[in-house]
């Protein structure tokens, strides 16, 4: 792998722009999408063609593929948390609302129509083929853990921008609503998109809102280190270039650079040719944009890295980051990689554990290498088959979250503190936390942090994705709107 050492050197060869005309053009005027993603770590198996299936033979095979791919019953995860205690002890989430924010959802499901109190959808069309399993899933899984609560569903779809999330929240706001449950992971492309998805989480918990997140699953998607005084920052001891996936890729790419300093770091991804110089594929060096720099595109298969330059380095560079939303980086650091909306004061992140109750090798963390609370992922469910992910696991503590609620008019900073204090080195407690509830106590100030690991509510890891539009096919000449700057790029 070889990059040009100077800044003069560096020519754009490709650049493959993910736009697309059914985007409108308000989407780039107002802070363009924030694309909710899962990341390519986690597996995406289903097992629901045979949920159905008859006893005997098949009811074996379902067996023996579960125990395969570790998939556990969602009887078992229920248990492992504590809810079928709870439940036991009549804690059932009576009276709670909780307002999910998801892709989209199907609302006759079987698996939640009868606790569907409202549903919108805000923004985007209505499409039959539109893959809705996500969304219900984590409904399911919320109200399995707390059997008698209600649902309201906000579908913000697959290109949301910062306004449609919040107009989303809102909404459920509106509705009085106990709990929210983002199982989501967003990348904005730039520093005041992400930060105003955490505002918007914020919103939320100023209207005594309990707020609950998945951290995202880019434990190894993320890098973060020290920058550079002057040209090429180094992701190893010898090395700077990060390679992308563990093979060629194809397809969609997105990656993101952020620092905390006043320097000026620009972004390139390489094409690798050995035995020839390696092509600039995409760069992205707009200057002072909040610490960010963003690159998608859309590649053909190959071989690819990512670098970063300092065009303007000061003395003290301080951290850079590197997110890649879609691969895995061969330079990483699980560290920080937890993503949008987690940075905002009093948020309830949450990691996902494999059977084994050990944190999973995906599941992102935060900067000092912890999350505010785990629970089980790898569940069976019959709106997805096997749900996996932080996506899976943040709705159990939504839902326990709900049977909290259940047994008094707690703040979220109570709620949060005693989900976090009632919880077993295995993870999530839901009947310790709402037994704990129905008797007073006092919260410690010091206990309401800001993003897990960091010291203030903005945070320190704030992660980046897909923001400009989508592709419409190798090869196509597009113009930057004037939000972004004037460019015309050419593949």
């Amino acid at each position: 792998m070889r990059h040009p050492r100077g800044q003069a050197t560096v020519v754009v060869v490709t650049v493959l722009l993910l736009i697309s005309t059914a985007v409108p053009v308000s989407v780039f005027l107002t802070g363009g999408t924030i694309d909710p993603t899962t990341g390519d770590d986690v597996p995406t198996i289903d097992t629901s063609a045979t949920a159905d299936a008859p006893e005997g033979r098949e009811a074996r095979a379902r067996e023996r593929i579960r125990k395969r791919i570790n998939v556990v019953d969602q009887y078992d995860a229920l248990r492992s948390v504590g809810a079928f205690e709870a439940h036991t002890n009549g804690i059932t989430g009576e009276g709670v609302t909780v307002g999910i924010v998801g892709k989209s959802f199907d609302t006759d499901a079987k698996t939640i129509a009868s606790h569907v109190a409202d549903d919108r959808r805000f923004g985007g069309r209505r499409r039959s083929h539109r893959d809705t399993s996500h969304g219900t899933a984590v409904g399911e899984i919320v109200t399995s853990t707390a059997p008698k609560s209600e649902l309201y569903l906000a579908a913000i779809g697959s290109e949301p921008t910062p306004e449609r999330y919040h107009e989303a929240v809102r909404w459920l706001i509106e509705h009085d609503v106990d709990v929210i449950v983002d199982s989501g992971s967003y990348f904005p492309k730039t520093m005041s998109a992400s930060a105003n998805l955490s505002q918007t989480a914020q919103y939320a918990i100023d209207h005594d809102v309990i707020y609950v997140t998945s951290a995202g699953n880019y434990a190894g998607h993320h890098w973060s280190g020290t920058g550079t005084e002057s040209g090429w920052v180094n992701f190893s001891d010898d090395g700077q270039a990060n390679a992308l996936g563990t093979g060629p890729i194809s397809g969609q790419v997105s990656i993101r650079a952020q620092w905390d300093s006043p320097a000026d770091y620009d972004l390139y991804l390489y094409r690798d040719l050995p035995g020839s110089d390696d092509p600039v594929v995409a760069k992205s060096v707009r200057r002072s944009y909040g610490g960010m720099e963003a690159i998608d595109v859309v590649v053909p298969e190959g071989h690819y890295y990512v670098a970063i330059y300092a065009r303007s380095g000061i003395a003290d560079p301080g951290t850079v980051q590197l997110f890649s939303a879609r691969h895995r980086l061969s330079n990483t650091d699980p560290r920080g990689s937890v993503v949008a909306p987690t940075t905002g004061k009093g948020i309830i992140t949450v990691g996902a554990l494999g059977p084994n109750g050990s944190v999973r090798s995906y599941s992102s963390l935060g900067a000092d290498g912890t999350v505010d609370l785990s629970a089980p992922d790898g569940v069976e469910t019959d709106s997805s088959g096997a749900f996996y992910g932080t996506s899976a696991a943040t709705p159990f503590v939504g839902g326990a979250a709900a049977l909290v609620a259940s047994q008094g008019n707690l703040t979220p900073a109570q709620t949060e503190y005693i989900l976090e204090q009632t919880s077993r080195e295995e993870g999530l407690n839901a009947y310790a936390a709402a037994s704990a509830a129905s008797r007073p106590f006092d919260v410690p100030e010091s206990t309401v942090t800001g993003s897990p690991g960091s010291e203030d509510a903005a945070g320190s890891t704030v992660a980046h994705s897909r923001e400009a539009g989508w592709t419409d096919g190798i090869g196509t000449n597009v113009t930057i709107p004037k939000s972004d700057t004037e460019r015309t790029f050419k593949y």
